[in-house]
């Protein structure tokens, strides 16, 4: 539910014009990736936590950069999903 709700966010921020479009699909598929892992983790029973870890630090990276690049614009509710999935995975600086 969160990976979805994070989703959502960046999405409403590509359309909003807060967030490049490429951008936006780079990100998407990193969190397609991270819920992958996390269901075959699931399924296996294996733990897939630092590959998680790894997109979401990959996530985090690049709208820092995207931000300090005037190519995107948070917003409180998409720091607070950020966040809370930083802190759930262990991806917390």
């Amino acid at each position: 539910m969160l990976l979805s709700q994070l989703s959502q966010e960046l999405s409403s921020s590509a359309r909003q014009g807060r967030l490049d479009a490429d951008l936006s699909d780079d990100l998407q598929h990193k969190l397609s990736e991270a819920q992958d892992k996390l269901a075959e983790g699931k399924e296996k029973g294996k733990d897939k936590s630092k590959e998680v870890r790894d997109r979401v630090r990959d996530i985090q990276d690049k709208l820092a950069d995207a931000e300090e690049h005037q190519e995107f614009t948070s917003t409180p509710e998409l720091d607070r999903l950020l966040d809370h999935l930083a802190s759930l995975v262990g991806a917390t600086a």
